[in-house]
């Protein structure tokens, strides 16, 4: 047996008992007795709201894509990824399928999902899905002539299935940047959103109460570095993940997830390897903020300073740990050393 072969058998498992954990707890009764959560005094329900660029009504699949990051003039890579909305072990992404790929004709306002006026679009490549739902495409995102390349430039981008685009379609973006720009790498669940894993894979479509201080925080980060989002979230909640950061304000950055086709199965070892990948290209990363201390491992494997979310300031297995504004001057103490050292 193959050493991917394992790691799907491994993965299957996982999601199977997930998915058999998530089934108990929403047949479970009310603690309180049937019926206590409508009841008018009781907690009110987060809101529901639909996923983000999710495939609209009647399509067999979803449909997202991956934001990209290169320097000005390189070659990005587009990828999007088909899988049918199925969750657990049942779920399969069809090889085969052809996804366009589109970027704005003009200056257009990218929504989620995108407006139907595909006149302000125009397709710069496409792909045919592989046995794991990805499609690929390469593209050069463009400068205006004769303005010198901003410090971050952002192309949105529209992937959609060819055969049915008005209800299979996801936004991305390509972020374009210089190689020694700033850039911080904030976790999402129990660092900006107050989410654990089961939490969200049980009400993914739930409107979940940002940290505290964490909008604030990542904006006042954002006046000084690019916020590149890092979370060990299964790939397939990109677009519920992408829409619940616009929803609350948080600043425009990056966001990677994990795929569980192709990235390591431990939540640690993705993110350090993904951090490493970063480094590589974009080697001036200032810190890294999470709220476990497996996140800041996986930085400082990397030479990159962590910093840990929690309530009261203080160190932990001798990591900085504190609430958001706590975080935001430990970033700032390093922005500011950093760029005295250039």
């Amino acid at each position: 047996m193959t050493t991917r072969t394992k790691r799907l058998l491994f993965a299957a498992t996982v999601v199977a008992v997930a998915c058999v954990f998530i089934v108990i707890c929403r047949n479970a009764p009310n603690a309180a007795g049937p019926g206590a959560g409508d009841a008018p005094d009781g907690p009110a329900a987060p809101p529901r709201f639909r996923a983000a660029a999710y495939p609209l009504e009647g399509a067999r699949f979803m449909i997202w894509g991956f934001d990209a990051m290169v320097p000005p003039g390189a070659e990005a890579e587009l990828r999007g990824k088909v899988k049918s909305q199925i969750f657990g072990p049942l779920s399969h992404s069809p090889r085969g399928r052809t996804l366009e790929f589109l970027v704005p004709a003009a200056e257009v306002a990218l929504r989620q999902p995108p407006e139907a006026d595909w006149e302000a679009w125009k397709p710069v490549g496409e792909g045919r899905t592989d046995g794991e739902g990805f499609a690929r495409a390469r593209h050069v995102p463009a400068t205006a002539p004769g303005e010198p390349p901003a410090r971050v430039r952002i192309l949105p981008v529209v992937v959609r299935e060819a055969s049915d685009p008005d209800r299979s379609r996801a936004a991305f973006h390509v972020f374009t940047f210089p190689a020694d720009t700033p850039l911080v790498v904030v976790d999402i669940d129990w660092t900006i959103s107050r989410t654990g894993t089961m939490d969200w894979l049980r009400n993914a479509g739930h409107d979940f109460e940002p940290v505290p201080g964490a909008v604030e925080g990542t904006r006042a980060i954002a006046e000084r570095a690019l916020v590149v989002y890092l979370t060990a979230r299964e790939a397939m909640f990109t677009n519920e993940t992408r829409l619940w950061l616009q929803r609350h304000g948080f600043p425009l950055g990056p966001l990677l997830l994990r795929d569980l086709g192709e990235d390591p199965l431990s939540a640690s070892g993705f993110k350090r390897q993904t951090i490493a990948r970063l480094k590589r290209d974009f080697p001036d990363i200032v810190a890294g903020i999470g709220e476990r201390i497996k996140d800041a491992r996986a930085c400082a494997a990397n030479g990159v300073p962590a910093f840990v979310i929690r309530d009261a300031a203080g160190e932990e297995d001798g990591f900085p740990c504190g609430p958001w504004p706590a975080a935001v001057r430990f970033v700032q103490e390093r922005a500011e050393s950093g760029t005295e050292g250039k």
